[in-house]
């Protein structure tokens, strides 16, 4: 029987993978921000279509939420490689999708038609699985993460210091104007 906490699991991650790529797509460099854009898109519109407010799932829901997996991550590995030319980490990050892709399709075997030695293996280990490749696909961006993260330093550094060096000068000139 498919658990809320699970669910509620999954949910973090698409949180937490689209605030880490809207970042890299907000103020990481050109290369990252074409993979970031899909990845981000796909995290958001994933998370608010899975979102069931219901307590108790069912195993038919369950086999309903590991279709709309396969869906979402089938359809965004192949936007990936629409832009194989455009941006190199997406060929990386297609083939991390196209393996969730795959993790799914097992467990829904195991779910629904037979069990084989291996799909209950991958089927134990599932929940492991997919926050892994969420790790993979973030890791696979790490740079790209880290050059965002220096360029929002800067900018927010820029930003206190002008606006350090904008109030002292407020402050200069309501001195000089009480001299005159």
């Amino acid at each position: 029987m498919y658990d809320y906490i699970i669910n509620m699991i999954a949910s973090n991650q698409m949180i937490i993978m689209a605030i880490f790529f809207l970042i890299i797509l907000l103020f990481g460099k050109s290369e990252y921000k074409l993979h970031s854009l899909v990845i981000f898109a796909s995290s958001i519109l994933a998370y608010f279509s899975s979102y069931d407010a219901t307590l108790i799932l069912t195993d038919e829901q369950y086999a309903k939420d590991l279709t709309v997996s396969i869906e979402w991550d089938g359809v965004t590995a192949l936007i990936m490689t629409m832009f194989l030319s455009f941006d190199k980490k997406a060929s990386k990050q297609a083939v991390l999708l196209a393996f969730a892709v795959s993790v799914h399709t097992v467990v829904l075997y195991e779910q629904n038609i037979h069990s084989l030695p291996i799909s209950a293996l991958i089927y134990y280990w599932y929940d492991e699985l997919i926050i892994t490749i969420g790790i993979l696909q973030m890791m696979v961006s790490y740079n790209g993460f880290i050059n965002a993260f220096s360029n929002l330093q800067g900018l927010l550094y820029r930003v206190v210091f002008c606006s350090n060096r904008l109030g002292k000068s407020f402050i200069t000139r309501k001195e000089e104007v009480k001299r005159f």
